[in-house]
């Protein structure tokens, strides 16, 4: 297993999703195990949300270069 330690949480990831990368923003999506949904006669829907991280360069720097060097470390 493998982890990203950030200043307020420790990410697993083996359930990130997808990472979104902006100009100095990272957008983290975890994947989310809580579905929700009705079901009536055969019919119905089920949903879940998604579990965003969003990590700074201006807010976050210490976060933002952990996630940039991750990042980087997973290039061929």
């Amino acid at each position: 297993m493998s982890f990203i330690k950030l200043t307020s949480m420790i990410i697993n990831t083996k359930y990130i999703t997808t990472i979104l990368l902006k100009p100095s923003k990272y957008y983290i999506y975890i994947a989310n195990h809580n579905i929700k949904g009705i079901m009536m006669l055969g019919s119905g829907g089920l949903k879940s949300e998604k579990i965003e991280i969003k990590v700074c360069a201006n807010k976050n720097p210490v976060d933002y270069k952990t996630v940039s060097d991750w990042i980087e470390h997973m290039k061929p």
